[in-house]
């Protein structure tokens, strides 16, 4: 096949096509995903300014230049908007603008004022190398989604950023060539190097919708572990995950030779607030006292929704005196709380049960019923109050539980 400038716009825009076409299909599947939407019309917009050149010898060739020209760098910017959307940052419209405006004004003057096809190549593949160098800054430095960081799913972002720092170098060796002499550079014009800088191109071009594709998957399957594994309405851990962190929460602690403390809280009279007031009200206290007590806690503790308004904190490292002045603290902030709802502010009360788990215990449920058991010692005495469990019956003296015995541990299902 011989690697003309007809054959190297064919194949470019036979990629730029291909992905318009499958970023397409991912902006169907994920259409909550706005940048998904951004990614498709990039793309679209690309694949019509590098199809466009196709049509010069039916066209007016200066209309077919200018238009193709700038539709490549409008639709590079477009992926530029995506990838801040995605990473949640303002997305640049007035960059893109910008851009967008001065390759229509630079391609026009040097296509119809003063024709220098080099000027127009050096215009394009510098608003290239802008966008790629924003689109790596977002990918390196954007925040993450969800929590891709911790989970170590970064194969997305870091094959995107290899990819488009490749593109960046790519362009700027194309510039360096521009200006290396007054004739234009073989790739342009005929030779291996035109051959390699294609199969390249390509090459790079291709990674990307794939790269994007793996990206939003990989969001997509954050969201699915996080609705798995967190309470929907006030986004802390649920049961499951809960007793998944105390499982390593205990080995760890066992290996430290360190003790954990256990709270388990109740909010008081709280089917009477749902009661009086419907379960809006409720959601709202639930909300506010997640918000509440959550920023009294540390980085390392451990917050979860049990069921219903049962909580429960592990708190690593913690005795039992330590223990009893993080619940005091607690159910004081939960007294003082005032959560507003129409023309009514709520205020609730909690109980709270303590209990440590041993650095020789061996099953931390053990210490969860004893928690359980001195939170409703403190519904006895009345509620807003804090009970520290009993001494702990060593694990091998206690009898396999019956289901009478588990049900002071029973909650209602998980939200």
């Amino acid at each position: 096949m011989t690697f003309d400038m007809g054959t190297a716009v064919f194949f470019i825009g036979l990629q730029a096509v291909l992905a318009a076409l499958a970023l397409g299909a991912a902006w169907r599947i994920h259409h909550h995903e706005r940048a998904a939407t951004y990614w498709a019309l990039g793309y679209s917009v690309m694949a019509l300014g590098i199809v466009s050149f196709l049509l010069r010898s039916s066209w007016p060739g200066p209309v077919i230049v200018i238009l193709g020209n700038s539709m490549v760098v409008a639709g590079h910017f477009l992926l530029n908007i995506a990838f801040a959307t995605f990473v949640r940052r303002p997305p640049p419209w007035h960059i893109f603008l910008a851009a967008s405006l001065i390759a229509l004004a630079g391609t026009a003057y040097w296509t119809l004022v003063d024709p220098d096809a080099r000027a127009r190549l050096v215009l394009v593949s510098g608003g290239i190398v802008l966008s790629c160098a924003l689109i790596m800054r977002d990918l390196l430095t954007g925040r993450a989604p969800l929590r891709t960081i911790q989970q170590g799913r970064q194969i997305a972002r870091l094959t995107l950023a290899g990819a488009y720092g490749l593109h960046l170098c790519i362009n700027l060796a194309h510039i360096a060539l521009l200006f290396g002499g007054p004739e234009l550079p073989a790739f342009l014009t005929g030779g291996e190097l035109r051959k390699t800088w294609i199969v390249w191109d390509t090459a790079v071009l291709f990674l990307f919708p794939v790269g994007i594709v793996l990206l939003t998957s990989e969001r997509l399957l954050d969201q699915l572990d996080r609705l798995a594994s967190h309470d929907e309405l006030t986004g802390l851990l649920n049961r499951r995950a809960f007793n998944q962190r105390l499982a390593e929460e205990h080995s760890r602690a066992r290996r430290a030779r360190q003790p954990i403390a256990v709270l388990m809280l109740d909010i008081d009279h709280f089917k009477a607030l749902n009661d009086n007031y419907g379960h809006g009200a409720g959601d709202a206290m639930l909300q506010a006292v997640t918000g509440t007590i959550g920023g009294l806690l540390r980085r390392e503790d451990i917050f979860a929704r049990l069921g219903g308004d049962e909580f429960c904190i592990l708190l690593p490292g913690t005795s039992g005196a330590g223990a009893m002045r993080v619940a005091e603290r607690v159910r004081t902030a939960m007294a003082a709380l005032r959560v507003p709802y129409g023309k009514v502010e709520l205020q609730q009360t909690l109980s709270i049960g303590v209990a440590i788990i041993g650095m020789a215990e061996s099953d931390p449920a053990v210490a969860l019923q004893a928690a359980d058991a001195a939170l409703y010692r403190a519904k006895d005495r009345g509620r807003n109050a804090t009970v520290m469990a009993e001494c702990l019956v060593p694990p091998q003296a206690v009898p396999p539980l019956t289901a009478p015995a588990a049900q002071p541990m029973s909650a209602p299902p998980v939200a």
